[in-house]
Formats: structure tokens, sequence, C-alpha cells
């Protein structure tokens, strides 16, 4: 690792990270600096197989990329805060979820590895969160304030048009959703699930599922049980 890449992200760590001790439960902010660059080129060489990076992208990509990891059923941010941070996830599995008035938790989305995670409308909008963020599984993450995210888009169109690509999809999934939940039977919701996350029923729980879906517990063990012996 750079002499340049360490000093930056320890003059970062030292005045962002003591200016959020009040969210200190919230982080594990201490990352080994084998683990720092090991991360952040996982994330180039991801974006690099997609679009061009120069020398001056990766090296602000570098600067600005605060690596993190979180435990699992540790928070990333927390409903009623406003999400000011953008993180790219490198391994593990985040769930993103509400906290209705009378306890009753409803999942919104996962973010598996190679997907950005935060509340995006309290990040874009600055405004508290409705939802919270939380590891289902031990997480690596990159992590950028809302500033230094703005920034990179600014500067590497690469990454811009990548991200904004990233967003378009989620929105359209979006859509799709609201539509199956209108129109579809619990079997059909199962398969749709099975077809987005092809890889999620074995590391999420049943129930975390069943909330995604918008069906009961009972009602998905018997969808699941179905579908297993067709």
């Amino acid at each position: 690792m750079s002499g340049f890449y360490c000093s930056a992200f320890l003059q970062r760590s030292s005045g962002d990270f003591n200016n959020c001790k009040k969210n200190e439960k919230l982080f594990t902010l201490v990352v080994s600096l084998n683990n720092m660059g090991t991360m952040v080129d996982a994330f180039i060489k991801y974006i690099s197989a997609h679009v061009e990076l120069s020398e001056t992208d990766i090296d602000l990509i570098r600067a600005l990329s605060v690596p993190r990891r979180l435990n699992k059923k540790q928070l990333f941010s927390q409903q009623g805060d406003i999400c000011n941070h953008m993180a790219f996830v490198v391994k593990g599995l985040i769930r993103i979820y509400s906290v209705a008035d009378d306890g009753t938790e409803h999942t919104i989305c996962f973010f598996p590895e190679k997907w950005w995670a935060a509340d995006w409308d309290s990040y874009d909008e600055q405004v508290p969160s409705v939802a919270s963020l939380v590891a289902l599984e031990d997480c690596e993450l990159l992590v950028w304030k809302k500033a230094d995210f703005d920034l990179i888009l600014r500067e590497v169109p690469g990454v811009s048009n990548f991200f904004e690509g990233f967003v378009s999809e989620r929105l359209k999934a979006n859509l799709t959703r609201i539509h199956m939940y209108i129109s579809q039977s619990s079997e059909q919701k199962y398969e749709y699930f099975i077809k987005k996350f092809p890889d999620l029923h074995a590391r999420v729980p049943l129930h975390m599922i069943a909330s995604y879906l918008g069906v009961t517990r009972e009602t998905l063990s018997r969808v699941r049980s179905n579908y297993v012996h067709k």
C-alpha cells in the first residue's frame, strides 16, 4: 500500500471517525492495513472489469475509500438517523428493514456482495431514515461520506455511469416487486426471490424472506417445501 494511501486513510480516520463517536456502537472502525488494500483493490478490480479507469481515477478512489468491517447483527445505519454514508459490499450480506409502530419488521431489500448499500432516500435527501441497515453476516465494506462519494461521481465518469446503471436497475426491480405484491401468488413471489437472489435462500432466515415477500412464515414454509419437491 502506498504511503499516500495510508496517510490519506489515517487522516480521514482521525477526523471523520472521531466526529462519529456517538455511533461507535454501529461500526467496527479498526481494519488491518493489509485488509484495507485488499478491499480497495477488490473494488477497483470489479469496477475496472466494467468501465475504464485512469491512474488518476484510481488514485482518487483509493484516497477517498474507507474500509470497514461489520460483525454479524451490527448496524450500519439506524432508523431515525440520517444515512450519511454510501457503502459497497465487498464481502457479506446486509439487510435493510423498517420497524412498524407495533414492532413488526418489514424487510425492504438485501444487499449481497458487489451491491451498493444505503437507505437511498435518507442518503440522497439527507433526511431521517425510515429504515435500518444491519449485517446478516460478518461484512467487509468500502464506505464513503456523501461529499466524498459525490466527488467521485463528479470526477470519475466510469464510476458515475456504472453507479447510475446500478440505481436504474434497482428502480426497475422495485417496480417489478410492487407489481408482484399486487398481482402474484405466494408461489410466484418465491420464484421471483429465487431468480433475483439465487444464492441467498440458504443465507437468509425464513422469516426475513417471508417479510421481504409480504407473506407469512407458515405460507412461505409450505411454498418452499412444494418448490423443493417439484
